[in-house]
Protein backbone atom coordinates (compact mmCIF):
# COMPACT_ATOMS: atom_id res chain seq x y z
CA UNK A 1 0.00 0.00 0.00
CA UNK A 2 2.64 2.42 1.19
CA UNK A 3 4.44 1.46 -2.24
CA UNK A 4 1.23 2.67 -4.04
CA UNK A 5 1.26 5.38 -2.24
CA UNK A 6 4.28 7.20 -2.85
CA UNK A 7 3.48 6.26 -7.37
CA UNK A 8 0.85 8.39 -6.52
CA UNK A 9 2.68 11.38 -4.80
CA UNK A 10 5.47 11.13 -7.32
CA UNK A 11 2.81 11.36 -10.33
CA UNK A 12 0.91 14.43 -8.35
CA UNK A 13 4.73 15.86 -8.55
CA UNK A 14 5.20 14.75 -11.89
CA UNK A 15 2.01 16.82 -12.78
CA UNK A 16 2.93 19.73 -11.23
CA UNK A 17 6.12 20.09 -13.00
CA UNK A 18 4.42 19.99 -16.13
CA UNK A 19 2.48 23.08 -14.98
CA UNK A 20 6.66 24.61 -15.05
CA UNK A 21 7.21 23.59 -18.71
CA UNK A 22 8.18 26.66 -20.72
CA UNK A 23 6.21 27.78 -23.95
CA UNK A 24 3.62 29.85 -25.45
CA UNK A 25 0.50 30.13 -27.46
CA UNK A 26 1.48 29.50 -31.20
CA UNK A 27 0.67 27.03 -33.93
CA UNK A 28 0.60 24.53 -32.39
CA UNK A 29 3.18 26.11 -29.64
CA UNK A 30 5.28 29.22 -29.99
CA UNK A 31 9.28 28.55 -30.07
CA UNK A 32 8.69 25.25 -32.67
CA UNK A 33 9.75 27.12 -35.63
CA UNK A 34 10.56 30.74 -33.95
CA UNK A 35 13.85 30.90 -32.67
CA UNK A 36 12.91 33.63 -30.18
CA UNK A 37 15.52 35.06 -27.85
CA UNK A 38 13.01 36.61 -25.64
CA UNK A 39 13.20 37.12 -21.59
CA UNK A 40 10.77 34.33 -20.37
CA UNK A 41 11.26 31.89 -23.09
CA UNK A 42 12.79 28.63 -23.62
CA UNK A 43 15.75 30.09 -25.59
CA UNK A 44 16.13 33.17 -23.05
CA UNK A 45 19.61 32.20 -22.09
CA UNK A 46 22.46 31.38 -24.97
CA UNK A 47 23.68 28.43 -22.72
CA UNK A 48 20.47 26.64 -23.37
CA UNK A 49 20.38 28.03 -26.99
CA UNK A 50 23.93 26.95 -28.29
CA UNK A 51 23.22 23.40 -27.50
CA UNK A 52 19.79 23.31 -28.82
CA UNK A 53 21.58 25.08 -31.90
CA UNK A 54 24.10 22.22 -32.13
CA UNK A 55 21.42 19.51 -32.08
CA UNK A 56 19.45 21.29 -34.45
CA UNK A 57 22.28 21.26 -36.87
CA UNK A 58 22.69 17.49 -36.78
CA UNK A 59 19.59 16.79 -36.84
CA UNK A 60 18.33 18.92 -40.40
CA UNK A 61 22.07 19.74 -41.67
CA UNK A 62 24.30 16.36 -40.68
CA UNK A 63 27.31 18.57 -39.42
CA UNK A 64 28.46 19.64 -36.11
CA UNK A 65 28.83 23.46 -38.01
CA UNK A 66 26.23 26.35 -37.11
CA UNK A 67 24.85 27.81 -39.93
CA UNK A 68 24.60 31.68 -39.96
CA UNK A 69 21.32 31.48 -38.57
CA UNK A 70 22.17 29.07 -35.90
CA UNK A 71 25.44 31.00 -35.12
CA UNK A 72 23.29 34.38 -33.94
CA UNK A 73 20.86 32.54 -32.48
CA UNK A 74 23.27 30.72 -30.17
CA UNK A 75 25.65 34.01 -29.50
CA UNK A 76 27.47 34.62 -27.17
CA UNK A 77 28.27 31.41 -26.80
CA UNK A 78 29.36 30.49 -30.16
CA UNK A 79 33.20 30.70 -31.49
CA UNK A 80 34.48 31.42 -35.05
CA UNK A 81 37.29 29.12 -36.78
CA UNK A 82 38.72 28.01 -39.69
CA UNK A 83 35.73 29.63 -41.59
CA UNK A 84 33.11 28.16 -39.13
CA UNK A 85 30.93 28.62 -36.93
CA UNK A 86 30.41 26.04 -33.67
CA UNK A 87 28.76 26.04 -30.29
CA UNK A 88 30.80 26.35 -27.61
CA UNK A 89 30.02 24.44 -25.22
CA UNK A 90 30.99 20.80 -25.24
CA UNK A 91 28.47 18.41 -26.83
CA UNK A 92 27.07 16.05 -24.57
CA UNK A 93 23.62 17.35 -24.11
CA UNK A 94 23.48 18.14 -26.96
CA UNK A 95 24.29 14.41 -28.51
CA UNK A 96 22.02 13.06 -26.32
CA UNK A 97 19.19 15.66 -27.18
CA UNK A 98 19.37 14.24 -31.04
CA UNK A 99 16.60 11.25 -30.72
CA UNK A 100 14.42 13.76 -29.29
CA UNK A 101 14.28 16.17 -31.78
CA UNK A 102 13.78 13.46 -34.04
CA UNK A 103 10.67 12.50 -32.78
CA UNK A 104 9.60 16.06 -31.89
CA UNK A 105 10.04 17.28 -35.05
CA UNK A 106 7.81 14.59 -36.65
CA UNK A 107 5.26 15.72 -34.70
CA UNK A 108 6.26 19.99 -35.50
CA UNK A 109 7.26 19.99 -31.57
CA UNK A 110 11.21 19.90 -31.70
CA UNK A 111 11.91 22.68 -28.77
CA UNK A 112 9.19 20.76 -26.49
CA UNK A 113 10.41 17.28 -27.03
CA UNK A 114 13.97 18.45 -27.09
CA UNK A 115 13.65 20.22 -23.42
CA UNK A 116 11.62 17.78 -22.07
CA UNK A 117 15.06 15.44 -22.05
CA UNK A 118 16.42 17.31 -18.65
CA UNK A 119 12.68 17.25 -17.30
CA UNK A 120 12.87 13.66 -17.64
CA UNK A 121 16.43 13.57 -16.21
CA UNK A 122 15.61 15.80 -13.30
CA UNK A 123 12.47 13.11 -11.91
CA UNK A 124 15.27 10.42 -12.78
CA UNK A 125 17.28 12.38 -10.50
CA UNK A 126 14.87 12.62 -7.67
CA UNK A 127 14.27 8.94 -7.67
CA UNK A 128 18.53 8.39 -7.65
CA UNK A 129 18.24 11.10 -4.55
CA UNK A 130 15.56 8.86 -3.06
CA UNK A 131 17.75 5.33 -3.68
CA UNK A 132 20.81 6.60 -2.14
CA UNK A 133 18.86 7.96 0.86
CA UNK A 134 17.12 4.77 1.26
CA UNK A 135 20.46 2.64 1.28
CA UNK A 136 22.11 5.02 3.97
CA UNK A 137 19.14 5.34 6.36
CA UNK A 138 16.65 2.82 5.41
CA UNK A 139 13.86 5.08 4.93
CA UNK A 140 12.58 5.34 1.69
CA UNK A 141 10.23 8.45 3.18
CA UNK A 142 13.14 10.40 3.52
CA UNK A 143 14.79 10.05 0.05
CA UNK A 144 11.96 11.14 -1.75
CA UNK A 145 12.22 14.20 0.67
CA UNK A 146 15.20 14.48 -0.20
CA UNK A 147 14.48 13.89 -4.01
CA UNK A 148 11.82 16.45 -4.21
CA UNK A 149 13.41 18.60 -1.62
CA UNK A 150 16.23 19.34 -4.66
CA UNK A 151 13.77 19.48 -7.13
CA UNK A 152 11.12 21.59 -6.14
CA UNK A 153 12.93 23.72 -3.23
CA UNK A 154 16.52 24.47 -5.21
CA UNK A 155 17.09 26.64 -8.08
CA UNK A 156 16.92 22.78 -9.65
CA UNK A 157 13.41 23.70 -10.97
CA UNK A 158 14.20 26.85 -12.84
CA UNK A 159 17.34 24.79 -14.41
CA UNK A 160 14.69 21.24 -15.48
CA UNK A 161 13.20 23.57 -17.88
CA UNK A 162 16.39 24.64 -19.81
CA UNK A 163 18.23 22.38 -22.11
CA UNK A 164 21.53 22.63 -19.86
CA UNK A 165 24.39 20.46 -18.58
CA UNK A 166 22.94 20.73 -14.98
CA UNK A 167 20.78 17.77 -14.20
CA UNK A 168 22.14 15.60 -16.83
CA UNK A 169 26.00 15.96 -14.92
CA UNK A 170 23.75 15.62 -11.68
CA UNK A 171 22.44 12.34 -12.85
CA UNK A 172 26.37 11.04 -13.77
CA UNK A 173 27.15 12.13 -10.34
CA UNK A 174 24.21 10.54 -8.49
CA UNK A 175 24.87 7.19 -10.75
CA UNK A 176 28.08 7.48 -10.35
CA UNK A 177 27.86 7.82 -6.28
CA UNK A 178 25.72 4.46 -6.69
CA UNK A 179 28.23 2.75 -8.39
CA UNK A 180 30.86 3.04 -5.90
CA UNK A 181 28.56 1.66 -3.44
CA UNK A 182 28.52 -1.44 -5.44
CA UNK A 183 30.88 -4.92 -5.34
CA UNK A 184 34.23 -3.66 -7.54
CA UNK A 185 33.71 -6.15 -10.91
CA UNK A 186 34.54 -5.76 -14.45
CA UNK A 187 31.13 -4.34 -15.38
CA UNK A 188 30.59 -1.77 -12.56
CA UNK A 189 34.10 -0.59 -13.60
CA UNK A 190 33.79 -0.44 -16.73
CA UNK A 191 30.34 1.51 -16.06
CA UNK A 192 31.65 3.71 -13.87
CA UNK A 193 34.64 4.61 -16.54
CA UNK A 194 31.51 5.33 -19.05
CA UNK A 195 29.85 7.38 -16.87
CA UNK A 196 33.31 9.34 -15.91
CA UNK A 197 33.53 9.61 -19.81
CA UNK A 198 30.69 11.19 -20.92
CA UNK A 199 30.68 13.64 -17.87
CA UNK A 200 33.77 14.76 -19.76
CA UNK A 201 31.56 15.24 -23.03
CA UNK A 202 28.68 16.95 -21.21
CA UNK A 203 30.70 19.85 -19.22
CA UNK A 204 34.83 19.57 -18.25
CA UNK A 205 34.36 20.61 -14.69
CA UNK A 206 32.66 17.30 -14.45
CA UNK A 207 36.25 16.13 -14.64
CA UNK A 208 36.65 17.54 -11.28
CA UNK A 209 33.21 16.71 -9.57
CA UNK A 210 33.79 13.21 -10.45
CA UNK A 211 37.18 13.29 -8.66
CA UNK A 212 36.33 11.71 -5.51
CA UNK A 213 34.13 9.36 -6.81
CA UNK A 214 36.84 8.16 -8.56
CA UNK A 215 39.59 8.49 -5.82
CA UNK A 216 36.90 6.14 -3.91
CA UNK A 217 36.58 2.98 -6.45
CA UNK A 218 40.29 2.76 -7.16
CA UNK A 219 41.11 3.28 -3.42
CA UNK A 220 39.03 -0.26 -2.84
CA UNK A 221 41.28 -2.13 -5.73
CA UNK A 222 44.19 -2.02 -3.66
CA UNK A 223 44.78 -4.64 -1.42
CA UNK A 224 47.35 -4.36 1.77
CA UNK A 225 48.12 -6.86 3.83
CA UNK A 226 50.43 -7.53 6.41
CA UNK A 227 53.35 -10.31 6.37
CA UNK A 228 56.07 -11.47 8.50
CA UNK A 229 58.94 -8.64 7.93
CA UNK A 230 56.78 -7.57 4.73
CA UNK A 231 54.22 -5.19 3.92
CA UNK A 232 52.12 -6.99 0.71
CA UNK A 233 50.50 -4.73 -1.89
CA UNK A 234 48.33 -6.49 -4.76
CA UNK A 235 46.00 -4.89 -7.05
CA UNK A 236 43.01 -6.17 -8.11
CA UNK A 237 42.74 -6.94 -11.80
CA UNK A 238 39.24 -5.33 -12.26
CA UNK A 239 40.86 -1.44 -12.16
CA UNK A 240 41.07 -1.88 -15.95
CA UNK A 241 37.36 -2.02 -16.39
CA UNK A 242 37.87 1.70 -15.57
CA UNK A 243 39.90 2.41 -18.87
CA UNK A 244 37.49 -0.03 -20.91
CA UNK A 245 34.73 2.03 -20.09
CA UNK A 246 36.54 5.55 -20.37
CA UNK A 247 38.42 5.20 -23.60
CA UNK A 248 35.76 4.78 -26.13
CA UNK A 249 33.88 7.72 -24.97
CA UNK A 250 37.34 9.68 -24.39
CA UNK A 251 37.61 8.53 -28.15
CA UNK A 252 34.52 9.66 -29.28
CA UNK A 253 34.95 13.45 -27.53
CA UNK A 254 38.15 13.44 -29.19
CA UNK A 255 37.11 12.93 -32.78
CA UNK A 256 34.21 15.53 -32.00
CA UNK A 257 37.24 17.59 -31.28
CA UNK A 258 38.49 16.79 -34.60
CA UNK A 259 35.88 17.53 -36.81
CA UNK A 260 35.26 20.68 -35.35
CA UNK A 261 39.01 22.15 -34.57
CA UNK A 262 41.42 19.96 -36.37
CA UNK A 263 42.64 19.00 -33.28
CA UNK A 264 41.36 16.12 -30.59
CA UNK A 265 42.97 17.75 -27.73
CA UNK A 266 41.40 21.36 -28.78
CA UNK A 267 37.96 22.58 -27.26
CA UNK A 268 36.22 25.08 -28.93
CA UNK A 269 36.18 26.96 -25.22
CA UNK A 270 39.96 27.25 -25.95
CA UNK A 271 39.48 29.51 -29.22
CA UNK A 272 37.45 32.47 -29.57
CA UNK A 273 34.22 34.07 -29.31
CA UNK A 274 32.17 35.44 -32.05
CA UNK A 275 30.50 38.98 -32.20
CA UNK A 276 27.30 38.39 -34.34
CA UNK A 277 25.16 41.28 -35.68
CA UNK A 278 22.39 40.83 -38.00
CA UNK A 279 24.11 38.62 -40.77
CA UNK A 280 27.48 39.75 -40.12
CA UNK A 281 30.87 38.53 -38.25
CA UNK A 282 31.74 41.64 -36.63
CA UNK A 283 34.72 40.46 -34.18
CA UNK A 284 36.19 38.01 -32.60
CA UNK A 285 37.88 37.86 -28.82
CA UNK A 286 39.58 35.49 -26.73
CA UNK A 287 37.31 33.57 -24.24
CA UNK A 288 39.42 34.94 -21.54
CA UNK A 289 38.95 38.37 -22.16
CA UNK A 290 35.48 39.09 -23.74
CA UNK A 291 32.47 40.54 -21.49
CA UNK A 292 29.53 39.39 -22.96
CA UNK A 293 25.56 39.42 -21.87
CA UNK A 294 26.04 36.81 -19.94
CA UNK A 295 28.73 37.46 -18.22
CA UNK A 296 29.66 40.63 -15.51
CA UNK A 297 30.99 43.40 -17.07
CA UNK A 298 34.80 43.50 -16.49
CA UNK A 299 35.42 39.95 -15.43
CA UNK A 300 36.76 37.10 -17.48
CA UNK A 301 35.53 34.16 -18.25
CA UNK A 302 36.86 30.25 -18.29
CA UNK A 303 39.67 30.73 -16.29
CA UNK A 304 40.41 29.61 -12.68
CA UNK A 305 42.09 31.67 -10.32
CA UNK A 306 42.66 31.68 -6.45
CA UNK A 307 42.67 35.64 -6.67
CA UNK A 308 39.22 35.56 -7.43
CA UNK A 309 38.20 33.39 -4.73
CA UNK A 310 37.21 36.01 -1.87
CA UNK A 311 34.75 37.41 -4.78
CA UNK A 312 33.49 34.61 -5.70
CA UNK A 313 32.24 33.57 -2.21
CA UNK A 314 30.51 36.87 -1.67
CA UNK A 315 28.52 36.12 -4.28
CA UNK A 316 27.77 32.62 -3.67
CA UNK A 317 27.29 32.71 0.28
CA UNK A 318 27.46 36.33 1.31
CA UNK A 319 25.75 37.99 -1.45
CA UNK A 320 21.84 38.32 -2.30
CA UNK A 321 22.55 37.85 -6.32
CA UNK A 322 23.18 34.06 -5.87
CA UNK A 323 23.26 32.90 -2.38
CA UNK A 324 22.10 30.19 -1.35
CA UNK A 325 20.43 31.54 1.93
CA UNK A 326 18.30 34.01 -0.47
CA UNK A 327 17.04 31.58 -2.57
CA UNK A 328 17.11 28.28 -0.98
CA UNK A 329 18.37 28.14 2.15
CA UNK A 330 17.08 24.82 3.01
CA UNK A 331 20.05 23.34 1.71
CA UNK A 332 21.78 24.43 4.72
CA UNK A 333 19.84 21.89 6.41
CA UNK A 334 21.84 19.02 4.40
CA UNK A 335 25.27 20.12 6.88
CA UNK A 336 23.32 18.26 9.81
CA UNK A 337 22.97 15.63 7.45
CA UNK A 338 26.83 15.66 7.45
CA UNK A 339 27.27 15.31 10.60
CA UNK A 340 25.46 12.31 11.12
CA UNK A 341 26.74 10.52 8.54
CA UNK A 342 30.52 10.69 9.70
CA UNK A 343 29.04 9.70 13.13
CA UNK A 344 28.27 6.10 11.39
CA UNK A 345 31.30 4.45 10.85
CA UNK A 346 30.17 2.25 7.85
CA UNK A 347 28.78 5.87 6.14
CA UNK A 348 32.01 7.52 6.84
CA UNK A 349 33.73 6.89 3.25
CA UNK A 350 30.52 8.27 1.15
CA UNK A 351 30.35 11.30 3.53
CA UNK A 352 33.63 12.41 2.64
CA UNK A 353 33.28 11.34 -0.90
CA UNK A 354 29.62 13.89 -0.60
CA UNK A 355 31.18 16.51 1.33
CA UNK A 356 34.49 16.25 -1.55
CA UNK A 357 32.18 16.89 -4.19
CA UNK A 358 30.76 19.51 -1.88
CA UNK A 359 34.03 21.24 -1.65
CA UNK A 360 35.20 21.03 -5.22
CA UNK A 361 31.89 22.46 -6.64
CA UNK A 362 31.94 25.47 -4.27
CA UNK A 363 36.06 25.87 -4.74
CA UNK A 364 36.28 25.40 -8.57
CA UNK A 365 33.24 28.05 -8.85
CA UNK A 366 34.32 30.35 -6.65
CA UNK A 367 37.65 31.10 -8.53
CA UNK A 368 35.53 31.01 -11.71
CA UNK A 369 36.03 34.36 -13.32
CA UNK A 370 32.09 34.61 -13.67
CA UNK A 371 30.26 32.75 -10.49
CA UNK A 372 26.93 34.45 -10.96
CA UNK A 373 26.60 31.73 -13.91
CA UNK A 374 25.63 35.15 -15.80
CA UNK A 375 22.19 36.05 -16.26
CA UNK A 376 20.91 33.06 -13.73
CA UNK A 377 18.33 32.24 -11.21
CA UNK A 378 20.37 31.16 -7.81
CA UNK A 379 23.78 29.86 -7.89
CA UNK A 380 23.60 27.81 -11.16
CA UNK A 381 27.38 26.50 -11.18
CA UNK A 382 26.43 24.93 -7.30
CA UNK A 383 23.63 22.46 -8.53
CA UNK A 384 25.64 19.51 -7.95
CA UNK A 385 26.69 20.09 -4.51
CA UNK A 386 22.45 20.97 -3.32
CA UNK A 387 22.29 17.82 -4.69
CA UNK A 388 24.29 16.05 -2.69
CA UNK A 389 23.53 18.50 0.36
CA UNK A 390 19.59 17.35 -0.71
CA UNK A 391 20.60 13.28 -0.06
CA UNK A 392 21.87 14.74 3.96
CA UNK A 393 18.66 16.23 4.23
CA UNK A 394 17.42 12.69 4.27
CA UNK A 395 19.47 11.65 6.22
CA UNK A 396 19.14 14.63 8.98
CA UNK A 397 15.48 13.92 8.72
CA UNK A 398 15.83 10.38 9.02
CA UNK A 399 17.86 10.37 12.09
CA UNK A 400 17.04 13.35 14.13
CA UNK A 401 13.08 12.29 13.69
CA UNK A 402 12.34 12.73 17.19
CA UNK A 403 13.50 16.45 17.26
CA UNK A 404 10.59 19.03 16.93
CA UNK A 405 12.84 21.93 16.37
CA UNK A 406 14.02 20.20 13.34
CA UNK A 407 11.22 19.39 11.62
CA UNK A 408 9.82 22.59 12.40
CA UNK A 409 13.00 24.73 11.16
CA UNK A 410 12.62 22.47 7.87
CA UNK A 411 9.15 23.12 7.51
CA UNK A 412 9.57 26.64 7.53
CA UNK A 413 12.77 26.47 5.17
CA UNK A 414 10.89 24.52 2.47
CA UNK A 415 8.17 26.64 2.49
CA UNK A 416 10.51 29.71 1.76
CA UNK A 417 12.59 27.91 -0.60
CA UNK A 418 9.35 26.25 -2.56
CA UNK A 419 8.02 29.46 -2.97
CA UNK A 420 11.24 31.03 -4.26
CA UNK A 421 11.89 28.17 -6.32
CA UNK A 422 8.32 28.64 -8.31
CA UNK A 423 8.54 32.22 -8.62
CA UNK A 424 11.93 31.97 -11.05
CA UNK A 425 10.18 28.66 -13.04
CA UNK A 426 7.09 30.61 -13.62
CA UNK A 427 8.72 33.79 -15.09
CA UNK A 428 12.57 33.68 -15.71
CA UNK A 429 15.93 32.25 -15.44
CA UNK A 430 17.82 34.99 -16.56
CA UNK A 431 18.75 37.59 -13.79
CA UNK A 432 21.58 39.63 -14.11
CA UNK A 433 24.45 40.37 -12.06
CA UNK A 434 24.74 43.19 -9.95
CA UNK A 435 28.13 44.86 -11.81
CA UNK A 436 25.73 44.28 -14.86
CA UNK A 437 22.19 45.54 -13.99
CA UNK A 438 23.90 48.67 -12.60
CA UNK A 439 24.88 49.38 -16.65
CA UNK A 440 22.33 48.51 -18.11
CA UNK A 441 20.47 51.80 -19.91
CA UNK A 442 16.54 50.58 -17.87
CA UNK A 443 17.51 49.26 -14.45
CA UNK A 444 17.00 45.47 -14.15
CA UNK A 445 16.65 44.20 -10.16
CA UNK A 446 19.65 41.66 -9.66
CA UNK A 447 17.43 39.05 -7.24
CA UNK A 448 14.03 37.46 -7.55
CA UNK A 449 12.37 41.59 -7.14
CA UNK A 450 13.17 41.09 -10.96
CA UNK A 451 10.78 37.70 -11.04
CA UNK A 452 8.16 39.49 -8.81
CA UNK A 453 7.92 42.28 -11.96
CA UNK A 454 7.20 39.81 -14.20
CA UNK A 455 4.48 37.96 -11.71
CA UNK A 456 2.71 41.78 -11.06
CA UNK A 457 2.51 42.29 -14.71
CA UNK A 458 1.24 38.37 -16.09
CA UNK A 459 3.93 37.72 -17.67
CA UNK A 460 4.71 33.67 -17.29
CA UNK A 461 7.23 31.47 -19.18
CA UNK A 462 4.32 28.55 -18.22
CA UNK A 463 3.11 26.96 -21.53
CA UNK A 464 0.29 25.32 -19.26
CA UNK A 465 -0.84 29.14 -17.81
CA UNK A 466 -0.36 31.07 -21.37
CA UNK A 467 -2.33 28.06 -23.32
CA UNK A 468 -5.08 27.84 -20.64
CA UNK A 469 -5.42 30.01 -17.40
CA UNK A 470 -3.68 33.42 -18.98
CA UNK A 471 -7.37 34.68 -20.19
CA UNK A 472 -9.30 33.43 -16.60
CA UNK A 473 -6.62 33.79 -13.93
CA UNK A 474 -3.78 36.24 -13.21
CA UNK A 475 -0.50 34.73 -12.70
CA UNK A 476 -0.78 35.94 -9.00
CA UNK A 477 -3.22 33.41 -8.18
CA UNK A 478 -1.58 30.71 -10.45
CA UNK A 479 1.66 30.94 -8.21
CA UNK A 480 0.39 30.83 -4.93
CA UNK A 481 -2.02 27.62 -6.05
CA UNK A 482 1.36 25.90 -7.67
CA UNK A 483 3.28 26.96 -4.87
CA UNK A 484 1.17 25.42 -2.31
CA UNK A 485 0.33 22.60 -3.79
CA UNK A 486 3.90 22.05 -4.23
CA UNK A 487 4.18 22.88 -0.36
CA UNK A 488 1.58 20.49 0.60
CA UNK A 489 2.30 17.48 -1.49
CA UNK A 490 5.68 17.03 1.24
CA UNK A 491 2.90 16.55 4.02
CA UNK A 492 2.24 12.87 3.10
CA UNK A 493 5.74 11.97 2.77
CA UNK A 494 6.66 13.47 6.23
CA UNK A 495 3.44 11.78 7.93
CA UNK A 496 5.38 9.05 6.42
CA UNK A 497 8.87 9.47 7.92
CA UNK A 498 7.24 10.12 11.37
CA UNK A 499 5.50 7.24 11.03
CA UNK A 500 6.27 4.65 13.71
CA UNK A 501 5.22 1.62 11.21
CA UNK A 502 7.92 3.42 8.79
CA UNK A 503 9.57 1.00 6.92
CA UNK A 504 13.13 0.90 7.32
CA UNK A 505 14.29 -2.32 5.90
Amino acid sequence: MKKLLFAIIFILFTILLAFYIKGDKGNPIYYQKELNTQVAGPFEASNSTARYALTSAIVHDHTFFLSQDLAKFSSPDVVYYNGKFISIFTPGVSFIGVPFFIIGDSFGLPQLSTYLLTTIIALINVFLIALIVKKLTGSLSAGFISGFTFLFATNALAYSLTFTQHHMSILLILLGILNSMQKRTWINNTIFGALFGFGLMVDIPNLFLMLPILIYIISKHFIIKNQPQRVALSIKASLVGLLIGLLPLVGMFAGYNYATTKSPTMLAQSIQRAEIEGSKLLAQQHVTTTTTPNSPVGLTNFVFQTRRQLDGIYVLFISNERAWWYYSPLVFFGFIGIYSLFKKKENSTIATVITGIILIDILLYSMFGDPWGGWAFGPRYLLPAAAMLSICIGVALANYKKSTILLGIFIILLTYSVWVSSLGALTTASIPPKGEAEHLATFIPYTYAYNTQFLFQDKSSSLFYNEIFAKKLSLQYFYIIVSTLSTILFIPLLWFLYDKKEDTK
